[in-house]
């Protein structure tokens, strides 16, 4: 256990201690002491206020110190090759990386050239001297890179990959929600008339005429008027493949995993 609080002591102008009793019938503290003590108390007062002072005027102008964001909350390094859908990911995970950790606009553009590979590092040195990247916007610098890193590749091929798409019997819906979205993405499907995207008129088409279990399918035809927009059809998706789980766990008797039920 700790020793009790000393009770607070100073020095007497001849020399000896003078204690305060618990009863306030000690040796009567001289003034010269009591000056002292207020002395004392007053700098210290005031070394808090001016640190408080200090505190919120950095608070002020956003220089207080900020949360260290965990290195596992890093983006991964922008590969040499990579898809449309892939780069446009990369590239939202890393704004949202220099947000949270408050990187300076000045100092962005060289935490982006160190997210990527080192062959692809080697390419952006090769075009742009030190002086030239730095000078670079955020924007600037993912163009840069998108310019490397997009496979080449043609429109109607493109075309061909999304409309070949179809669940597989396995598959669960969001799944293959997943894997027609990232391709939808990449045909990049607008109106030639006005430019307006395509993308998610086309996606639910395509999850329409792409399922794989004839009973929901069918389903999903008959209710196709009411069937406004995406989310609308996973909710119907979803809650058709749990109802056929749960029926097929119940009639086994056992409870299996989703994938190994659709197996059954």
């Amino acid at each position: 256990m700790a020793p009790p609080p000393r009770r607070p002591s100073f020095a007497s102008p001849r020399g000896r201690i003078a204690r305060t009793g618990s009863s306030g019938t000690g040796v009567r503290i001289s003034p010269a002491s009591m000056l002292q003590a207020q002395h004392v108390l007053q700098t210290q007062q005031q070394a808090i206020q001016n640190l408080q002072a200090e505190i919120t005027a950095l608070s002020l102008r956003g220089q207080c110190p900020q949360p260290r964001i965990p290195s596992s909350a890093a983006p991964e390094k922008c590969e040499a090759e990579v898809s449309p859908a892939a780069f446009r990911s990369w590239k939202r995970s890393m704004e949202c990386w220099l947000q949270l950790c408050k990187v300076k606009p000045n100092e962005a553009v060289h935490h982006i050239r160190l997210h990527c590979v080192p062959i692809l590092q080697h390419a952006l040195d090769s075009r742009y001297t030190d002086v030239q990247w730095s000078a670079l916007s955020t924007e600037g610098a993912f163009n840069a890179i998108k310019q490397l890193v997009i496979k080449a590749s043609n429109q109607a091929v493109q075309w061909l990959e999304f409309f070949d798409l179809a669940q597989e019997p396995s598959e669960s819906f969001n799944d293959f929600f997943i894997k027609c979205t990232q391709k939808a993405t990449d045909c990049a499907f607008t109106c030639p008339n006005c430019n307006h995207d395509l993308s998610e008129y086309m996606l639910l088409r395509k999850l329409m005429v792409g399922l794989s279990d004839k009973v929901l399918k069918r389903q999903v035809f008959q209710s196709c008027n009411d069937i406004r927009d995406i989310d609308s059809l996973r909710v119907m998706c979803s809650a058709f493949e749990a109802a056929r789980d749960d029926a097929l766990n119940n009639k086994h008797g056992l409870q299996l995993p989703r994938a190994a039920a659709a197996e059954v």
